[in-house]
């Protein structure tokens, strides 16, 4: 078995949800665009962050620790964001992790 495969199970067998994406260009800001952010498809945010996953209130979110084991580099402050505009008058239903806090706290 190879070095990840053998990483992955470790991780597996603990409390943690493995999550792996190949990044698009708009996920890590190459196209230029403002979106900057971890796409991540909405079934599974709501499975990871289920706390988000209502519209009682505008924008709910989740702050968590991000942290990538392939480099060296310093964990950071990410969030979790339901945009959930639509259900208050205007255009937005979607869920994901924008890029940084100020992305995340600057949205409609």
């Amino acid at each position: 078995m190879s070095v990840f495969h053998n990483w992955l199970l470790e991780i597996a067998c603990e409390n943690y949800f493995v999550y792996i994406k190949r990044l698009s260009a708009n996920d890590t800001g190459a196209t230029g665009g403002h979106q900057v952010g971890l796409y991540i498809p909405s079934g599974i945010v709501e499975k990871l962050f289920p706390s988000i996953n209502h519209t009682r209130e505008l924008n709910p979110s989740v702050f968590l620790t991000a942290h990538v084991s392939s480099h060296d580099c310093p964990d950071s402050e990410a969030r979790a964001i339901y945009y959930n505009s639509r259900h208050f008058g205007k255009t937005r239903n979607e869920k994901g992790l924008p890029a940084g806090v100020e992305a995340a706290t600057s949205g409609s």
